[in-house]
């Protein structure tokens, strides 16, 4: 099995303590908090159709719209992010990881303009498009920065706090769109991405960016900024890091080449692969995008408005706890538990729209089934499904193809966002709402079992050890790097 071959490198590799100097992870926090704007931008983005809906669908909307085009203005999102993900395989080695990271907020501000003055349904599919594009660039580009700038001890903390923004922006955005009116909300999400403009210019670049340009002095004053550390102190640091990109970068002009011909680059894209369908076939995007209609559906006795709020709250929560176990959990456990549990609580909201559908079966005395199997899917999905996915893909590639892969990730799963909402509206009006939670917890089970068996564990690595794991080459030049530096 795959994972064995990465335990056996693991078990090889000659890891010589912690070799990282000592320093401050505060611009590292800083950094990273300020990048998480952009897909908090995106966040408010992928929110927003909840609590918008219900007004465009209605007579007080300017220009109502039906079930099919509110479908599409979810839907439509998720299609277009796969036109971001290309352009950062274009932009992220030319122009950097930073400013192809402030590049994805422009998307974000226009498609709010337009959202604010749209007059007709087609002014807003052509807006929520462009966002779309916005949210590819922005999570392609953000999972290479954080993992490049980040030490490796608290690589995963960065990454959950990259999710923590998110859904920190979708309860706020839910709670403006609950209480206050719909141009209100457009204008609330607006303010996102100006403030991610405003504070990440300021932010410095990747280290391995400018080693990848030949840029080694840039590089030191980056890991100086970054680790706080002296320039003295990144001889190290730096030394390693080149080993990844000298081992990789006669090999650049191929990378597309290198990414599906070379044997751990393959399991990478496997891996990948799995934990996409598994991460992004579980429904999360239909919920967050139909919360309200579905708890409408229900006929629980709370308010539907009320219920979405408590749900995006629940987010909020579990985002936070994740990020103290990023670090003590290994990434394939993490990921299993949080897909097992999520399989149990999406099949008990499917029987509860099963018994609802029956005329037999009065629900009655459990009305508050989905609101509380929902809240505990919310719990354990952003525990792990939702967060382990990003940590591994900027983790598991050499830097050659780090950016291509990434991206082709981002496209993978934009295309089973784009199935799992445009297939829920198909699902839920032919056979039943039933039938898309069932189907949803299949695929949380037998993913996770999948994601369990190939997932390697990356906890507590560079990203050198971590290629080191998977390509002898590396391994033997890391090895010998640090035979002559001790």
């Amino acid at each position: 099995m795959i994972i064995n071959n990465d335990q056996n490198f693991e078990t090889n590799l000659q890891v010589d303590g912690d070799h990282s100097k000592k320093g401050s992870r505060l611009m590292q926090l800083i950094a990273g908090f300020s990048a998480s704007l952009s897909v908090a931008a995106a966040g408010v983005s992928n929110a927003w159709t909840s609590p918008a809906l219900p007004h465009l669908k209605s007579n007080s909307s300017t220009f109502p719209v039906n079930d099919e085009q509110g479908a599409w203005i979810i839907s439509i999102y998720n299609l277009s992010d796969i036109i971001g993900s290309i352009l950062v395989i274009l932009l992220i080695d030319r122009i950097g990881r930073k400013i192809s990271l402030l590049l994805s907020g422009l998307p974000f501000l226009l498609s709010w303009l337009l959202t604010i003055y749209a007059t007709n349904y087609q002014h807003l599919l052509i807006a929520r498009f462009i966002a779309g594009i916005g949210q590819g660039c922005s999570y392609a580009a953000i999972v290479i920065y954080l993992s490049e700038i980040a030490d490796k001890n608290i690589r995963g903390i960065l990454i959950s706090i990259m999710r923590i923004m998110s859904v920190l922006a979708g309860f706020l955005l839910t709670i403006v769109g609950s209480f206050c009116t719909y141009e209100t909300l457009n204008f609330s999400c607006m303010s996102i991405p100006i403030l991610f403009l405003a504070i990440f210019v300021f932010m410095p670049e990747s280290p391995y960016y400018f080693l990848l340009r030949n840029k080694e002095e840039d590089a030191v004053k980056c890991l100086v900024i970054l680790r706080g550390i002296t320039s003295q102190q990144t001889d190290s640091l730096i030394r390693e890091m080149k080993l990844d990109i000298e081992n990789e970068r006669h090999l650049k002009n191929h990378a597309l080449k290198e990414l599906f011909l070379k044997k751990h680059n393959q399991k990478g894209l496997l891996i990948v692969a799995c934990m996409k369908v598994t991460q992004l076939m579980t429904g999360q995007s239909a919920i967050v995008n139909y919360t309200e209609e579905i708890f409408t559906i229900s006929g629980s006795s709370l308010e539907p408005k009320i219920s979405v709020v408590i749900l995006a709250g629940v987010r909020v929560i579990a985002s936070l706890i994740v990020s103290g176990l990023m670090e003590r959990i290994s990434r394939g456990l993490n990921f299993f538990l949080s897909g097992i549990l999520a399989s149990i609580f999406l099949a008990v909201v499917g029987l509860f729209f099963f018994l609802k559908q029956q005329t037999l079966v009065d629900v009655t005395p459990i009305l508050w089934l989905p609101l509380v199997s929902l809240i505990l899917f919310e719990l354990v999905y952003y525990m792990g499904l939702n967060t382990v996915p990003y940590a591994i893909q900027g983790e598991i590639f050499p830097i050659h193809v780090r950016g291509i892969a990434v991206s082709l990730g981002m496209m993978f799963g934009s295309t089973c966002s784009f199935i799992t909402t445009i297939g829920y509206y198909q699902l839920t009006n032919i056979f039943g709402m039933h039938t898309a939670f069932w189907f949803f917890a299949t695929i949380a089970i037998f993913g996770s079992i999948i994601s369990l068996l190939i997932i390697p564990s990356t906890n507590g690595k560079t990203l050198e050890e971590i290629q080191a794991m998977r390509n002898p080459d590396m391994k033997q030049k890391l090895d010998l790097e640090r035979c002559e530096k001790s």
